[in-house]
């Protein structure tokens, strides 16, 4: 059974705030009187930090910020602005996965100026470009996107993560975005 109440106080060591619903369906966030207009607060979970702060107005702004890898890690940020040929051109950017250790994918990013732009993120076991498995495609019209992920992969020295921009326009120079990052770990029992 839902219990329903009409506001919720959240508090930290120094500010309260009150969050409700309004009659047109937004939500409001009211800082205390002691602690001013505005502030923020850090919410927290598994590898991430994000910041709610409250403006003037009463708002909630959310703030998503990239992942940190964990301690004993080692961080993995790999990007490139490629300029793929016209009619289907495609240039790739290949990151080999630390033999022995395993490689965890949280975020890829894509971004192209062209209208008819695809980015892909394989993985790659052969790192040859062959038997790939698709891990995630951003079909892009001159925009830029974002996905977060929570993909893991064992190294062998040979297998692979690889970014492939696709030029699928009638215009050679235009500049394709691609990334990913994420951090590579020892390997936990079980993990091939």
């Amino acid at each position: 059974m839902a219990t329903y109440v009409d506001k919720i106080k959240i508090q930290n060591d120094s500010e309260t705030y009150t969050v409700e619903i309004t009659a047109d369906g937004k939500l409001k966030v009211e800082s205390s009187p002691a602690s001013g207009a505005g502030g923020a607060m850090q919410i927290t979970g598994q590898n991430r930090i994000n910041i709610a702060a409250v403006s003037a107005t009463g708002r909630l702004l959310v703030s998503d910020e990239p992942p940190e890898p964990p301690e004993g890690t080692t961080p993995v940020d790999v990007s490139e602005v490629t300029t793929p040929i016209k009619n289907g051109g495609y240039t790739d950017t290949v990151y080999t996965i630390t033999n022995g250790q395993t490689l965890v994918l949280e975020r890829f990013n894509a971004g192209t100026e062209a209208s008819l732009g695809r980015i892909e993120l394989y993985y790659d076991p052969n790192g040859n470009g062959t038997g790939m498995t698709l891990i995630r495609v951003a079909y892009l019209n001159v925009t830029n996107t974002q996905f977060d992920l929570n993909r893991f992969y064992v190294g062998d020295g040979t297998r692979a993560i690889r970014l492939r921009s696709t030029n699928n326009t009638s215009t050679n120079n235009l500049q394709f975005f691609h990334s990913f990052s994420g951090y590579e770990r020892n390997p936990e029992s079980g993990e091939v």
